[in-house]
């Protein structure tokens, strides 16, 4: 089992990206290294199939990545793009699910805008990150409301977006 981190690609890159540009704030450099962190992501997950692909042998890759809609279709194809004859790939989501109240967080209907994450689901996710003492790409110092900021910029990137089969297939996922 191998697990391509987008949190360990992001920190490297911002590391690197703080010492070419010194009088810039960590936020600085984590707005402006999204590109390169997704370019040196797939490099990356790219460079574990081919070693992988060397061994003939079964293997299970984790894709450790917070995945907004808008980038699923782009990493797996970045997977798919590696050719090989004898690899059967399979795409596996893991996706957010609760029971009881699922209350939607913001829901919008006059602006036809629905968001498929639950009250409940967002709260867990802020004690989450207000609790949280270290991060590999957030700063140690950020308030509770630049958390807040950070969770429901997070949460908009889902809106209308649903957690379902039918919803994932379009992105080449096979299974949840």
């Amino acid at each position: 089992i191998d697990v391509v981190s987008s949190d360990e690609v992001k920190k490297k890159v911002m590391e690197e990206y703080i010492c070419t540009h010194p009088s810039l704030s960590y936020e600085d450099a984590f707005d402006n290294t999204a590109k390169i962190t997704k370019q040196k992501y797939n490099e990356k997950l790219c460079a574990v199939i081919n070693k992988k692909l060397a061994t003939g042998c079964n293997h299970l890759i984790i894709l450790d990545k917070n995945f907004p809609p808008n980038t699923i279709k782009s990493t797996l194809n970045s997977i798919t793009e590696n050719p090989s004859p004898c690899v059967n790939v399979r795409y596996l989501a893991i996706v957010p699910f609760e029971e009881g109240n699922k209350e939607s967080i913001i829901s919008d209907k006059a602006k036809k805008k629905d968001q498929p994450l639950s009250y409940n689901f967002a709260l867990t996710c802020y004690k989450h990150l207000y609790e949280r003492k270290e991060h590999l790409t957030m700063a140690e110092d950020y308030s509770k409301e630049k958390k807040a900021d950070i969770l429901f910029t997070f949460v908009k990137l889902y809106e209308n977006f649903r957690f379902n089969l039918p919803s994932l297939r379009k992105y080449g996922v096979q299974y949840i």
